[in-house]
């Protein structure tokens, strides 16, 4: 579970993609006192979601745990969003999934902390 939720922080905090594929609007939108006249292009902003203090705060800071419920356990969050939005996806998620793992484990050494103990191996 931790491990998931490591990959979602990491994959929140360093997107290498800053704006998504370009959309148009469909109809007329209106957001707050604004209004997007139909046929506007629009350029979807991933940094402006996955770091948005109300859905994360301290949004600069990596936190795992933000990821995780009361019982330890790895949650989704919806405005993780760095392989979609909307019905398509980046065929490639899989492979930058496994990728960021194996990097990961390249570049860190990972060891307990001295004179604690380990937590249990035990799956869920």
């Amino acid at each position: 579970h931790y491990t998931n939720a490591f990959m979602q922080e990491g994959f929140r905090i360093v997107s290498y993609v800053v704006l998504l594929v370009p959309h148009c609007a469909s109809a007329d939108i209106q957001i707050g006192d604004y209004i997007i006249p139909k046929g506007t292009g629009i350029f979807p902003s991933l940094i402006s979601v996955m770091y948005d203090p109300k859905h994360f705060p301290g949004p600069h800071y990596l936190k795992p745990e933000r990821f995780l419920d009361d019982n330890g356990r790895h949650k989704h969050h919806d405005h993780v969003i760095p392989f979609r939005v909307g019905k398509r996806y980046c065929p490639g998620q899989t492979l930058a999934e496994k990728e960021f793992l194996v990097g990961m484990l390249l570049q860190f050494h990972i060891s307990s902390t001295p004179m604690q103990n380990l937590p249990s191996y035990r799956i869920d």
